[in-house]
């Protein structure tokens, strides 16, 4: 009898022991997890950001012209900018420096091209000559000067990278964190959304040749949409709550663009699903 109570004993100061590790190790995770997450900061300090010309001049009044020429821009260095190509034929991204188009062939299909203003030989007429298509495939492709009738960019950025909330899964959901958080911030500032994306929506504008414009909807004629899926990327945008159809839409804050890490896709980003854990929000220190 004496050894089944001892036995009891000694297995119930076991369990306690086991619990009491399981307690402190389940603590010890918590604390490295809060470590490992950096609080999204109260205040931040954006870089200045420059804006050529209003989303407005284009959709309601036509002018859908080059406003600037994107070497004209460039100064040296790193820079981000984000808007569409002239007489609205396609969409342009600048990130880290590298000057990315995209446009939409006779056939339908996306085609990205490269032309980093940093590099010597982007001067060269054959530099972004060859076109990147979401299939692999590399063909040659006239390179021509890039303009834009509008476009917001600023140059080098020091970025700090941190975890989203897990209950955001969409750039909706972004949005109104980045609404609720920088309600305060008075200037316009950049942003970006890098990792692995569930699905993405984006867009080219893809205007017929010799088409005028004096609305939204005569803006948007040839608009090609594409939807793709499981791919790593980077959304690089810009948000404002004072440059509503100067840079953004009239119904939003945010104008962002997206391109995925093989550069095979790029467009302005529609809407996204994600998991937060899976993502990083980047912003101004």
């Amino acid at each position: 009898m004496l050894l089944h109570v001892t036995n009891v004993l000694f297995l119930a100061q076991n369990e306690r022991m086991i619990t009491k590790r399981i307690i402190v190790l389940v603590a010890l995770m918590g604390i490295l997890t809060a470590c490992a997450q950096t609080p999204i900061p109260a205040k931040i300090t954006p870089p200045e950001v420059k804006v050529v010309s209003a989303m407005r001049n284009v959709m309601w009044k036509g002018e859908i012209g080059a406003s600037v020429m994107l070497d004209t821009l460039y100064s040296g260095g790193v820079w981000y900018g984000i808007g569409p190509m002239a007489e609205l034929r396609g969409e342009i991204t600048v990130l880290d420096g590298v000057v990315y188009t995209s446009q939409v062939d006779s056939m339908g299909s996306l085609f990205v091209r490269v032309a980093d203003f940093s590099s010597p030989a982007s001067s060269d007429s054959s530099a972004g000559s060859r076109a990147h298509y979401p299939d692999g495939a590399v063909r040659e492709s006239e390179q021509n000067a890039v303009g834009a009738p509008f476009f917001v960019h600023c140059g080098a950025v020091d970025w700090v990278r941190y975890n989203l909330p897990d209950s955001i899964t969409s750039m909706e959901g972004v949005e109104v964190f980045l609404d609720a958080e920088f309600a305060h911030v008075e200037a316009p500032f950049p942003y970006m959304v890098k990792g692995f994306w569930d699905a993405v929506d984006l867009h080219a504008v893809n205007l017929p040749v010799g088409s005028t414009v004096s609305s939204p909807d005569e803006a948007h004629q040839g608009l090609t949409p594409y939807k793709i899926y499981d791919l790593d990327g980077t959304g690089l945008g810009f948000y404002s709550r004072k440059h509503q159809a100067v840079f953004t839409h009239h119904d939003t804050h945010m104008h962002t663009h997206f391109i995925s890490e093989n550069k095979r896709w790029m467009g302005h980003l529609d809407g996204a699903q994600f998991s937060a854990d899976k993502l990083e929000l980047w912003l101004p220190r």
